[in-house]
C-alpha cells in the first residue's frame, strides 16, 4: 500500500516473493517480473511498461520482454483489486 500511496504505478524486478506478488495484485497494484532488466537499466532512468504486450520500454528505445500477466491477473488490475473486482461480480448478479 505504501508504494502505492507513493504514487508509484509499477514495480519491475528480476523476481518477487510469493506473498508481495499476491498481495500487490490483489490491491489492483502491478508487479512485473522481468529477468534481464536489471543488467540493461541504471538509478534514475524512467522506463515504461506495456503490461498488455509484456515489454518494457528503456530510455534508449531498446524494448525487454516478460511474461505478461494472465488474464486473471489483469482483471484484477483492471478492476483496481480484488475486493472490487469481487464486488462488481456480485453487483452483476444480484441485479
Amino acid at each position: 500500500m505504501a508504494l502505492k500511496g507513493l504514487g508509484l504505478a509499477c514495480v519491475v524486478a528480476e523476481t518477487f516473493a510469493r506473498i508481495f506478488y499476491r498481495n500487490s495484485i490483489n490491491i489492483g497494484f502491478p508487479v512485473i517480473e522481468c529477468p534481464g532488466l536489471r543488467a540493461r537499466v541504471k538509478e534514475g532512468d524512467l522506463i515504461s511498461v506495456d503490461l498488455d504486450v509484456g515489454d518494457v520500454v528503456l530510455p534508449s528505445g531498446d524494448r525487454v520482454a516478460f511474461e505478461p500477466l494472465p488474464p486473471n491477473l489483469m482483471e484484477i488490475l483492471k478492476a483496481g483489486g480484488l475486493v472490487p473486482k469481487l464486488r462488481a461480480e456480485l453487483a452483476a448478479k444480484a441485479s
